[in-house]
């Protein structure tokens, strides 16, 4: 279904003789009538997300999304189904390797090679090419899930995969509804105010 609204998004940097996107951030603000019209999908809530997270040991993390290698029209239909990748958080020595801060991203170690499903069956994936935009959730503790009391939270958005190091790579969602915050202030009293880090967010006036 298309998607109804007002695009922001981050532009190019010309650094040298390179062009460079610093922080990878887009957002669209919704229609909303026309996106809650048949057929919609479930929301999330503010509830869901956490500005706060800290990666952990001993804690299960997951991106989700639709490989673009399946996300492909048969006969002009498309029949995508999502997947789940979970995953451990990253060393410290991941985020030094490829420059992030603990404070905007979250790097999440996986192999695509070798997941399981829910039932514990080893399973072939596609590669996670094209799941930029997808969420990345922190499921829970390894004790919280297995007594079935995981509370999972929305903690990152999807911005690329580093297939020689297995790692999935998201920019923390505080950075998103920091952006949010300041150009649509009219949202700002809903939305939680970063913990680790304050930004200030320049509208390009250009076209």
């Amino acid at each position: 279904m298309p998607i109804e609204g007002d695009p922001f998004a981050t532009r190019l940097t010309l650094v040298g003789e390179t062009y460079q996107y610093g922080d990878d951030v887009g957002f669209v603000i919704l229609d909303v009538p026309r996106m809650e019209a048949s057929p919609s999908t479930p929301t999330l809530c503010v509830e869901d997300l956490d500005v706060a997270d800290v990666s952990q040991s001993q804690t299960a993390y997951g991106c989700v999304g639709t490989p673009g290698s399946v996300n492909q029209a048969s006969n002009g239909i498309f029949d995508a189904q999502g997947y789940f990748y979970g995953g451990l958080a990253a060393t410290d020595d991941e985020y030094e390797f490829l420059r992030y801060r603990h404070a905007t991203h979250f790097i999440m170690k996986f192999d695509h090679s070798n997941m399981i499903d829910e039932r514990d069956r080893e399973v072939l994936v596609p590669e996670p090419y094209g799941m930029s935009g997808g969420p990345i959730f922190r499921v829970g503790t390894f004790d919280q899930i297995l007594s079935g009391t995981a509370s999972p939270r929305l903690i990152a958005i999807t911005i690329e995969w580093w297939q020689t190091r297995k790692v999935m790579v998201g920019v923390r969602v505080a950075m998103v509804l920091t952006a949010i915050r300041q150009l649509v202030p009219s949202l700002a009293p809903e939305l939680p105010d970063p913990v680790y880090f304050e930004s200030v967010i320049q509208l390009d006036p250009s076209p």
